[in-house]
């Protein structure tokens, strides 16, 4: 209820599975447990979601971007594996053009309103590539929307650049926080 009052940038969200059982399972273990193969299945289910919901195709995909530390940590970004996948089976390019300033920690354990205190401006578009968005349809893919924030953060900065629409999709999606 909380985020249906929040403006949105977006004109679509929409996620694969809620985030319970088996599709949990999945996302925890292709963050924390070094099993990066699982984005290829999990974006068969992303694709499946895509179709159903009938959204217009693409020009690109954009995964969320992780900050620098969590890239040490686990040797890849799960929102980019996601995408690449994704982008392969809808045959569209992945877009890796944004960046994250902030965000060291995980968010995994904050509530609402320890969200909504993150910086706006943890998230820009590298110089080289935004030219390129005006006037495009973008899906942006990350694994999981708990609050919507994050993805809200990264549309903020793609909508400045004058795209044609915003997409998002994620794997799964959190009932409440």
């Amino acid at each position: 209820a909380e985020c249906s009052h929040q403006p949105s940038h977006y004109l679509r969200m929409g996620a694969a599975f809620n985030y319970n059982g088996v599709a949990a399972s999945l996302v925890k273990r292709l963050k924390y447990s070094q099993q990066p193969h699982l984005a290829k299945g999990m974006a068969a289910f992303l694709f499946a979601q895509f179709d159903r919901l009938q959204w217009p195709m693409p020009d690109a995909l954009i995964p969320v971007p992780i900050s620098f530390t969590h890239w040490l940590e686990r040797g890849y970004n799960q929102s980019a594996l996601l995408a690449k996948e994704m982008g392969l089976l809808l045959e569209r390019p992945i877009w890796q053009l944004m960046s994250r300033q902030s965000g060291d920690f995980s968010q995994a354990a904050l509530n609402f309103e320890q969200r909504k205190a993150l910086e706006s401006n943890c998230f820009n578009i590298k110089s080289f590539h935004s030219h390129a968005l005006h006037g495009k349809i973008l899906l942006v893919i990350d694994d999981v929307m708990t609050s919507g924030l994050t993805l809200q953060r990264c549309a903020e900065v793609l909508q400045k650049e004058q795209p044609a629409a915003l997409y998002a999709l994620t794997f799964c999606r959190t009932l409440k926080l």
